[in-house]
C-alpha cells in the first residue's frame, strides 16, 4: 500500500472540518461493496424523524462529554433481566 504524498496530505489538513467530514463519509461509502437500498431507506427515515423532534422541541441535544458521560454511565450499570 503506498500513502499520498505529503503535498496532498497537506492539501487534505487545509480542508475545513464539514469538508473533511463530507470527504470522509465519501472514502467509507466507496469502501462497501454492496449497498443495502432498505438500510438507506431506514436511515433516512430515521434522520428525518430526528430531524423533526428537533425542530418541535421534542428532543434536545447535549453537549457531548454530557452525552459521553451519561452513555459511559450506562455502561458501567448492571443488566437487569
Amino acid at each position: 500500500m503506498s500513502y499520498p504524498d505529503p503535498a496532498t496530505i497537506a492539501n487534505l489538513n487545509s480542508l475545513t472540518t464539514s469538508e473533511r467530514a463530507i470527504l470522509a463519509a465519501f472514502l467509507i461509502e466507496s469502501l462497501e461493496s454492496e449497498i443495502d437500498d432498505d438500510a438507506e431507506d431506514a436511515w433516512e427515515s430515521e434522520i428525518a424523524r430526528r430531524m423533526a423532534e428537533l425542530r418541535t422541541g421534542r428532543t434536545k441535544t447535549v453537549p457531548k462529554g454530557i452525552a459521553l458521560e451519561l452513555m459511559l454511565a450506562e455502561k458501567d450499570e448492571p443488566e437487569t433481566s
